[in-house]
């Protein structure tokens, strides 16, 4: 099984191959016709819906689909499903009192997955647009700032993945007599040095300076490339999709 950066550089790399075919040849286009069929009906369903869930316009959208005797639109019930449910202010691992920390030990950082179901999505790339305004600690010359992990590296590395991660830095944190609470109201964080105006997208994932270190922003810098180059892949898959519709059918 391809992991997910490995699959990822599939989808560009394919992206890429397919935006160099010359479509104004009729050799061509009938060849690329005919692996795209070829490749398309051998898809797995999971990677069918995965498409119409966060691709505008796929050719799968009205595949019909059958459950318990009723017949749906693939389109349909994707867009009903609920792919688990948002959690407001999402909280990483044990309160603060877990580990037995005198109130000074306690860091108040802004941490958890934004919660915005409603929010309207981007129609090139599926990516949920940023809707929340809030403010998060910013870098200086001294002192890295919050780290945001995108909404597509969370689907990339997968949310229970990013949780763990999460988890065992505020555990590793903990180890060191700092304890770690979440919140989402900036007058309550403990450290406001160089507040900054932001604004967020749902599913994306705040990760306070307090633990980057335990983290790593190297690391963190890889998880939210792969995020951004998924959503490029889908973004290039949707525009080569607008291309070939409006191309004549011969």
């Amino acid at each position: 099984m391809l992991r997910p950066a490995e699959f990822v550089t599939l989808l560009i790399n394919t992206a890429d191959a397919v935006s160099k075919v010359n479509f104004s040849d009729p050799a061509a286009r009938k060849n690329y016709m005919q692996l795209e069929r070829a490749f398309t009906e051998s898809l797995p369903m999971s990677m069918k819906k995965f498409m119409v869930e966060n691709i505008p316009q796929t050719p799968f959208d009205n595949e019909e689909v059958k459950i318990m005797g009723d017949t749906y639109r693939l389109k349909e019930l994707v867009s009903s499903m609920q792919y688990g449910g948002p959690v407001q202010g999402m909280q990483f691992g044990a309160e603060p009192q877990a580990f037995d920390a005198p109130p000074e030990n306690v860091v108040r950082a802004p941490a958890g997955q934004v919660d915005d179901p409603n929010a309207p999505v981007d129609p090139m790339n599926g990516a949920p647009e940023d809707t929340m305004p809030t403010e998060l600690r910013g870098a200086d010359e001294e002192e890295q700032g919050d780290f945001v992990v995108n909404s597509y590296a969370v689907e990339v590395e997968g949310k229970q993945d990013l949780e763990k991660m999460l988890t065992d830095s505020i555990m590793a944190a903990a180890k060191d007599g700092v304890a770690v609470q979440p919140t989402g109201d900036p007058s309550q964080y403990t450290d406001k040095t160089n507040l900054v105006d932001v604004i967020l997208g749902d599913g994306e994932i705040i990760i306070p300076k307090e633990l980057i270190r335990y983290i790593g922003l190297d690391k963190l810098t890889k998880i939210n490339n792969r995020g951004v180059a998924m959503m490029k892949a889908v973004e290039a898959a949707t525009k080569q999709g607008q291309a070939q519709a409006q191309e004549p059918v011969q």
